[in-house]
């Protein structure tokens, strides 16, 4: 941060980033400054206040509550990693951007960034569009998949791996509470069952919906004993999971197995 700031200019007109103390690093314009140097106080109009009474409020802040910006630095990507300047306030932005665009999932590397979206008929997620990743096979390993992430990819690259290389894969779903966790798992198990039993025949179809539907079918149980209501989730999850899924050799979906935390 400190060598992005060490040429930036924050003058009258330059578009740049606050930190806001509920939304942390936000976008805004500089409306005025008075003073020099390290002491001078800048006047900034936050798109922290695009949504509330305040929408036209200017805030005074001191230099080192502002970070540079420049268009070029924020180039949609699907994996952060692929940026040419990174500092907090440009993954945050990029994030942002990206969620009101309805793309709430974002690769940092091997590991894939949910946003809940509480919503289930994005465009991009529809379950009509899990074949696309499903016809990839083992060409999406090592970054060559063309899709955007979602946990499809992050399923598809585990159990291709496991076919290739004949070694355990792990999915590992964390994150605060109402993250969606609960949730993400779901569609990692169900696309492991739909990725294994595409091209299989019809009795390895019907033994893989059959796992997955006894695992759906317990997950109501576990919830009504381990869940609970807190300040940011209605129904959060009070308990660990532990879900081993057992493939044969042809990769067919052969058994599952579930430990719970409680």
């Amino acid at each position: 941060m400190t060598e992005l700031r060490k040429h930036a200019v924050f003058e009258q007109g330059v578009k740049c980033f606050h930190l806001d103390a509920e939304h942390s690093w936000c976008m805004c314009t500089i409306a005025s400054v008075e003073g020099e140097g390290p002491k001078a106080k800048y006047s900034v109009v936050s798109s922290a206040a695009a949504d509330s009474e305040a929408d036209s409020m200017a805030i005074v802040v001191s230099a080192d509550q502002l970070a540079p910006f420049e268009d070029e630095w924020l180039k949609d990507v699907n994996d952060l990693l692929e940026m040419t300047t990174l500092h907090d306030s440009l993954l945050l932005e990029q994030i942002r951007r990206r969620y009101w665009e309805d793309v709430v999932y974002t690769n940092i590397g091997p590991i894939l960034l949910a946003l809940n979206p509480f919503n289930y008929k994005l465009p991009l997620y529809t379950d009509g569009r899990m074949q696309l990743y499903i016809a990839e096979q083992a060409n999406a390993l090592y970054g060559g998949s063309a899709l955007p992430p979602t946990h499809w990819s992050v399923a598809h690259e585990a159990y291709w791996m496991m076919l290739k290389e004949g070694i355990p894969q792990s999915v590992l779903v964390s994150g605060e509470s109402g993250a969606g966790k609960t949730e993400g798992a779901k569609i990692v198990l169900k696309y492991l069952s739909k990725v294994s039993t595409y091209y299989a025949p019809p009795e390895q179809k019907a033994q893989a919906s059959f796992i997955t539907d006894k695992i759906e079918r317990a997950s109501p149980i576990l919830e009504a004993f381990g869940n609970a209501r807190t300040l940011r989730n209605n129904n959060s999850s009070r308990f660990g999971k532990f879900m081993k899924l057992q493939f044969n050799e042809q990769g067919y979906l052969h058994g599952a197995h579930t430990i719970n935390y409680l």
